[in-house]
């Protein structure tokens, strides 16, 4: 598969797991994340799940129409 079909791919399934979330009353903008590994101590600062979501869509947006490679 290429990136952009990977980048539409992956736009489809964040969009239907928000879906799934909100379906069952889940405020995604009140669920803070961090990312990485606690065991290895590589971990990211809290970040509400929401400006993460948001982060990923416009990336592969991008991809997705050819912005980015």
């Amino acid at each position: 598969m290429d990136l952009k079909n990977s980048a539409i791919t992956a736009i489809v399934l964040i969009e239907s797991l928000v879906h799934l979330l909100k379906n069952e009353n889940v405020d995604i903008s009140t669920v803070k994340i961090t990312i990485g590994n606690k065991k290895d101590g590589i971990e990211s600062p809290e970040i509400q799940l929401q400006q993460l979501i948001d982060i990923s869509l416009k990336e592969l947006l991008e991809i997705k129409n050819g912005e980015k490679s």
